[in-house]
């Protein structure tokens, strides 16, 4: 049983005190439907599963014996769930819930409601009913769509195929993966008949400390957090990449292989989940589609902040220049990633990020985003900066890294640079180089701490290595390295230590 809060906020057209009046009614309607569930299960023998309630599982009851004692005096829960915090706050406040000044105060005095009321019922009945963090599937979009049909399209709140899971911050906030999980926690207390908050991440096999670095958050600032991540594979032609998700000519939410164009439900799958995405999870996939938080800046286009620098100079194409700086930043495993555009001339078999190889994708780099990703590397959990390709040092981006890199320096003095280059630490070197040797490069590599060089190479691809993908790549300490005039590598390109 599933409370729906954006109706009951949709339905008192923004009226606080119709809110609260709506908000009892439905409550005392929930509770006759959580009655109804409790009756029905009064009567029923332990046979009916043995290993749960015979062999002791829950319980160690005789054949024959019901279960009724076990549905009273706090042996058992049953839960009254909820849905749509966030949209219920922007409908009444104008505010997310994550808003300190005005939503969050809100949105906790209706958790304490609902956490009152069935204190009230549990003190009267001597059943134990809590408040439970719906974790909803199909419920989402039935929800959505019912909102819809009633009160048509609201920005904000009915715009979406999908109604955020209960307490959950909204897929389009910018809030990095362990802010998202510290907000959280606080909400996680008052659900307590359950609840669980995730992450949304890329394939991390090759990056095992970022998964144990989350792990550990989770375990020191909230009761139950999942990573959730991707892995796709098409049935038809077996490739093995991000399965595409669009609207088909119904408006119906599909996946679809980008390699073959197979969008059959039986024949191209999310290992072991139907590609083709029904009623059931078509909210909740839409709901990830859209995730927007800064918890990982990768592959998914659904993570990735878009950004692309553009300079005012003399050029043969309308006086502009493109830099090419910053198609994607974000931030994972304690550090800030900024990937940069690049025009390809040899395009990289195997390249993880293929947009950025166009100067043209992504949009300008303002003041506003770089002060953004500024504020991104304040935090005292986010070690550092990397930056990420397409190819960070090609010349012409090399104009507008500089003095970015020097703001970063100065600003943020704690923060490492780490750089991620397809040309080599002689190359960059190299005054003869034109394609990647400029008058700022040598200053951007003092301003750096650690330099990955060399070009993925997919035949040298191994996935034992740390921070790197081919073997053929070095990972260089630059200050080091520039002092003595040559690679001096780092200690980490030792092998991954797994303490499982």
């Amino acid at each position: 049983m599933t409370i729906n809060l954006v109706d009951v906020a949709c339905s008192s057209y923004g009226d606080m005190d119709k809110f609260w009046e709506i908000l009892e009614e439905r409550l005392e309607l929930c509770h006759r439907a959580l009655r109804c569930r409790h009756e029905r299960l009064l009567g029923t023998v332990s046979d009916v599963a043995p290993i749960l309630w015979q062999h002791g599982a829950l319980a160690r009851l005789q054949k024959g014996e019901t279960i009724d004692k076990l549905l009273f005096d706090n042996y058992s829960t049953i839960s009254l769930g909820y849905a749509g915090l966030y949209e219920m706050c922007m409908r009444m406040t104008g505010k997310s819930h994550t808003d300190a000044e005005i939503g969050r105060p809100f949105a906790i005095k209706v958790m304490e409601k609902l956490n009152d009321k069935c204190a009230e019922w549990r003190e009267a009945e001597r059943i134990s009913y809590s408040i439970y963090g719906t974790p909803m599937e199909s419920t989402t979009y039935k929800f959505a769509k019912s909102l819809q049909k009633r009160f048509g399209i609201i920005p904000g709140v009915t715009d979406k195929n999908y109604i955020t899971n209960s307490y959950h911050v909204h897929v389009s906030e910018k809030v990095d993966a362990f802010q998202k999980l510290s907000f959280e926690a606080d909400f996680q207390k008052l659900s307590p008949g359950g609840a669980i908050s995730y992450v949304e991440v890329p394939n991390l096999q090759n990056n095992i400390p970022a998964v144990l670095s989350m792990m550990r958050y989770i375990y020191d600032h909230i009761m139950y957090a999942e990573l959730n991540t991707k892995s796709d594979y098409c049935q038809v032609c077996g490739y093995d990449g991000e399965i595409k998700i669009r609207e088909n000519e119904n408006g119906k939410l599909i996946w679809e292989c980008p390699n073959c164009g197979n969008h059959d439900q039986e024949s191209s799958l999310s290992r072991g989940e139907p590609a083709a995405i029904s009623a059931r999870s078509s909210g909740t996939r839409e709901e990830h589609r859209r995730f927007a938080t800064a918890s990982c800046m990768s592959r998914p286009p659904s993570g990735r902040q878009v950004v692309r620098a553009s300079r005012t100079e003399k050029s043969g194409r309308k006086n502009e220049l493109r830099t090419g700086v910053l198609c994607g930043y974000g931030k994972w495993h304690r550090r800030a990633h900024l990937a940069l555009c690049e025009r390809v001339h040899a395009p990289l078999s195997g390249c993880f990020n293929e947009e950025t190889w166009d100067f043209n994708f992504g949009d300008p780099f303002t003041k506003e985003v770089e002060d953004d990703i500024i504020e991104h590397l304040r935090p005292s959990y986010i070690d550092g900066l990397s930056l990420l390709g397409g190819e960070p040092m090609e010349a012409q981006n090399q104009r507008a890294l500089l003095p970015f890199l020097e703001r970063v320096k100065q600003e943020v003095p704690h923060a490492t640079v780490w750089i991620y280059s397809g040309y080599t630490f002689e190359e960059l070197l190299d005054t003869e180089n034109r394609r990647c040797h400029t008058e700022a490069t040598r200053r951007i590599l003092e301003l750096a701490d650690i330099l990955v060089d060399g070009k993925f190479i997919l035949a040298e691809k191994d996935v034992k290595l740390r921070f790197r993908g081919s073997r053929n790549q070095r990972i260089l300490e630059l200050k080091e390295s520039l002092k003595e005039n040559r690679p001096v590598h780092s200690r980490y390109e030792n092998p991954i230590e797994h303490h499982y």
